[in-house]
């Protein structure tokens, strides 16, 4: 009996019949995403009672029959992300009792959510809402999540919607989600209500870019205060429109904070406020960051030209002893020094590409030169120094930094330390013409 049936990308404009998948009872995956399909007949499911996994994205499907679902009481991913939904009806989801993903992003939803929206979902695990037109400021309720008591992680960001003020959360509908772990929201606001603290279980936190007014410009000691009592191990500022670091407490309030991304905020490099950043580091309460992210602030705050001990150690007090990965991409660097490991022992991760600067370092021949200074980098695994031309800085941004392009996963070349060790040729250099053995080698010049 067929399982599995693809018919994906195949242009399907025609009204599908009530009846068509009828006698593909053991199916347990079923693709529809590609086509042109603007409405589904009632109950076209009911006798695919197997099926596990329905993928609809990418058609033209604009509303849903309450009974569009009816009999799929086993389905655990639905995929209705990229249509034109523009409303849904209640109880569209009730009989989807072991549905765990859901995905309902970039469509033209609209309007209030109410837990009828989602009667039945009480195992899902992922909601994606994203790209809809959606309001933060009025389009939840305190009973919208009632009913979601397994989930897990919720993206509602990229909202299509003018905020008016006052700028607020939705807080009695986010305390409902006590048991969500990751959360992907608009960076709008420069304070974070209680609703927040009423998700317990938070870990993963992650403001994502937004046009709209309200911006998350500024980080204070009362930012996150409202996490404080959370365990909150990640979090993600990426292209939120950050200007301005006020204060050295701004993540004071994060003590299990392990990964941290600030990346492409690109004014806030400017005046020397990069130092702030990495004071405000400095004064977590314990060193807990094991991943630190600073691709692309200003290129033109003269401070980090230079990346050594004096320029990044000293402000962060020594709180990244613990830290394994550091990304510095497209940062206008033009000396990397290796004096900066001193304060990062367990680093095994660098990412430095992007930059202006002319590498003339190379691994292997440092440590066939000087063995001893193998010591320093013992933790180091990866170099990643790619696309160091100044040319490459508009397509980093393009391709990384643009809200176009959120969620677009790039991963530049690495340069393997172990394997450049064993097969690096060797190098007709004079030892010690170009780099003073007092100081210790710079790697990058």
């Amino acid at each position: 009996a067929l399982k599995e049936l693809s018919l994906a990308h195949n242009n399907i404009r025609v009204p599908l019949n009530g009846n068509i998948f009828a006698n593909l009872q053991q199916l347990s995956t079923l693709k529809l995403n590609n086509n042109k399909i603007t409405k589904l007949p009632s109950k076209i499911f009911s006798r695919n009672q197997n099926l596990k996994q329905l993928t609809l994205e990418r058609n033209g499907l604009t509303a849903l029959d309450r009974n569009t679902f009816a009999g799929l009481q086993k389905l655990e991913k639905l995929d209705l992300s990229q249509n034109r939904l523009a409303s849904l009806s209640k109880r569209t989801f009730a009989d989807l009792i072991y549905l765990k993903y859901l995905h309902l992003s970039k469509n033209l939803l609209g309007g209030i959510l109410t837990s009828a929206h989602f009667i039945g979902l009480s195992n899902l695990q992922f909601l994606d809402i994203s790209g809809n037109r959606f309001c933060l400021t009025r389009s939840f309720s305190n009973v919208t999540f009632e009913n979601l008591v397994s989930l897990d992680t919720l993206w509602m960001y990229n909202f299509n919607c003018s905020q008016l003020p006052p700028y607020s959360y939705p807080d009695n509908a986010l305390s409902k989600l006590s048991n969500l772990s990751t959360l992907y929201i608009d960076g709008l606001f420069e304070h974070l209500g209680p609703g927040f603290q009423e998700m317990t279980k938070l870990k993963h936190l992650q403001f994502v870019p937004t046009l709209s007014e309200g911006k998350l410009t500024v980080l204070n000691n009362q930012t996150f205060a409202a996490l404080s009592q959370l365990k909150i191990e990640a979090l993600s500022l990426r292209a939120s429109g950050v200007l301005f670091i006020e204060s050295k407490g701004a993540f004071s309030s994060l003590p299990y904070l392990r990964e941290l991304n600030l990346a492409c905020n690109h004014k806030l490099g400017r005046h020397g406020s990069t130092v702030r950043v990495l004071q405000a580091i400095g004064n977590m309460i314990k060193p807990s960051l094991e991943t630190l992210v600073l691709d692309d602030l200003s290129r033109e705050d003269s401070f980090m030209k230079e990346l050594s001990y004096q320029t990044f150690c000293e402000p962060v007090e020594g709180k990244l002893e613990n830290l394994q990965k550091l990304s510095f991409r497209n940062g206008g660097l033009d000396i990397f020094h290796e004096t900066i490991l001193v304060c990062m022992r367990n680093l095994k991760h660098i990412n430095i590409g992007y930059n202006p600067f002319t590498v003339t370092w190379y691994p292997a021949f440092l440590f066939y030169e000087h063995p001893i200074l193998f010591w320093n980098y013992i933790s180091l695994k990866t170099v990643d120094f790619s696309y160091y031309q100044t040319s490459a800085t508009s397509d980093f941004i393009d391709q990384y930094c643009s809200i176009d392009a959120y969620n677009v996963v790039r991963i530049p070349d690495k340069v393997d330390i172990d394997t450049y060790f064993a097969e690096t040729p060797k190098y007709n250099r004079t030892p010690g013409s170009d780099y003073l053995i007092n100081q210790g080698p710079s790697l990058i010049r």
